[in-house]
Formats: C-alpha cells, sequence, structure tokens
C-alpha cells in the first residue's frame, strides 16, 4: 500500500510537472507572438523612419530649388534694370539737338535743400554724354538766393574705359 501511495504521489507530481511544462509551452508560444508582433511593429517603424528622411530629402531639395529659383530672379532682375538703364541711355542718344531736360520737382526740393541730377543725355550723335545737376537753393555764394546748374560730363559708351 505504502508503494501504491508513493507511485500515486509521483504520478500526480509528474502530471503538475506536464502541467507546468504545457504552461511554460504556451507562455513561451504567447512571447514567441509578442516578439514576433514587436519585429512587426519595429519594421513598420523602420519603414516610416525611411519614408520621413525620404521626405526631408525631397525638403531639402526643394529649398535648394528654391533658393536657385530666387537668385536667378534676382540676376533676372538686375539684367531688367541694366538693359532699362540702357534704353534710357539710348533713347536720349537718338535725340536731336538742342536737347531739352525736365526736372519735376523743384519747389519739393527746394524746401528740402536737395540736390538731384537729369537723366543722361547726348551732346549730339556719338558724342558726349552729359547730365545735369540743380542744386535747388543754390550752391556757395548763391546759397539761398540762387539755383545752382551745373554740367557734369560723364563716360559714355564710346570713351575707353
Amino acid at each position: 500500500d505504502l508503494i501504491k501511495q508513493k507511485e500515486d504521489q509521483i504520478k500526480q507530481q509528474g502530471d503538475q510537472i506536464k502541467q507546468q511544462g504545457d504552461q511554460i509551452k504556451l507562455q513561451g508560444d504567447q512571447i514567441k507572438q509578442q516578439g514576433d508582433l514587436i519585429k512587426q511593429q519595429t519594421d513598420l517603424i523602420k519603414q516610416q523612419g525611411d519614408q520621413i528622411k525620404q521626405q526631408a530629402d525631397w525638403i531639402k531639395q526643394q529649398r535648394r530649388q528654391t533658393k536657385q529659383i530666387k537668385q536667378q530672379g534676382y540676376q533676372i532682375k538686375q539684367q531688367g534694370d541694366q538693359i532699362k538703364q540702357l534704353v534710357k541711355e539710348q533713347e536720349y542718344f537718338f535725340l536731336d539737338p538742342p536737347v531739352y531736360v525736365i526736372m519735376n520737382g523743384f519747389k519739393k526740393r527746394r524746401n528740402k535743400d536737395d540736390t538731384w541730377y537729369s537723366l543722361p543725355f547726348y551732346s549730339h550723335h556719338g558724342g558726349y554724354k552729359m547730365c545735369l545737376r540743380v542744386d535747388a537753393n543754390g550752391t556757395d555764394n548763391g546759397k539761398g538766393t540762387h539755383v545752382s546748374v551745373f554740367v557734369y560730363l560723364m563716360r559714355g559708351n564710346f570713351d575707353d574705359h
């Protein structure tokens, strides 16, 4: 009888160990499933990180292109300003003497004690390039009582540089 009790005890212990083994196996399967899920989430996060990096690279490229376009726009504006100046000079180049220079805003400039310059003009075709300087309140001894007008010779398109 004592042997039978020992056998039953050993059998119960064996059953308990088997149950514990089954539970450990089940827990191992759950841990494996959780590990697989974590790996999937990690892969997804890595993909999202790669997408974000691609988007950041694209934004950097767009910024570089925008900067280049702005620089080109600035250069085009400068070239346009240069062309406008050349056109103005050419307009005056083709005028036959006498040349009339109209300078507006005399009263305003006199009140400000201002000096201003006319647009350039040429003395004749292929001649001297000049402009007028006007001091509305005069200069030196004529300050406040006279208008001073000066003729400035300028370097023209046909002059040596």
